[in-house]
């Protein structure tokens, strides 16, 4: 499986099974970065207002919480915003954000 969607799926999954109270958020991406760090990226933090509402929407679409399962059963690949936000996110060490 590509780098890609394994960070797509875990992050979905980190955020269904929720395990912190508070900085789920904050975790789930300490994870992303590591991941993307062991394969030689780096990923770039959303620090403009655009990028977070990005990110927020991949989530929202990716699990949504009021009601997951009818979600899951009505669309094919509920992860692809994630993906797409990771890849526009990840970036060579080299590189500028």
């Amino acid at each position: 499986m590509p780098l890609v969607r394994q960070m797509a799926y875990f992050l979905e999954e980190f955020f269904c099974i929720h395990p912190f109270v508070d900085g789920n958020g904050r975790i789930g991406r300490l994870f992303l970065s590591l991941m993307a760090e062991k394969q030689g990226f780096v990923l770039a933090p959303a620090t403009n207002s655009k990028g977070r509402r990005r990110y927020i929407k991949a989530l929202e679409y990716a699990h949504n919480r009021s009601d997951p399962e009818s979600r899951r059963r009505a669309v094919k690949n509920p992860v692809l915003p994630l993906e797409e936000w990771i890849q526009a996110s990840l970036k060579k060490p080299d590189s500028e954000f």
